[in-house]
């Protein structure tokens, strides 16, 4: 799971809280967060964005 990224936006306890609950339940952590309404999908896509995540700024 990717939840370092999600700190910036919802905190470190609650990017923790949404980690366990998505390992509990075999759910996956974008799952969790729209279900709970932490974020838009929009913003969940843009931060799950593994190209724009990996890529060099230069």
């Amino acid at each position: 799971m990717v939840v370092t990224a999600l700190t910036p936006y919802i905190g470190y306890e609650k990017a923790a809280q949404v980690a366990k609950k998505a390992y509990k339940e075999d759910r996956s952590v974008k799952e969790i967060l729209l279900e709970k309404k932490l974020l838009s999908r929009n913003l969940v896509n843009k931060i799950f964005d593994f190209k724009s995540m990996t890529k060099l700024k230069r």
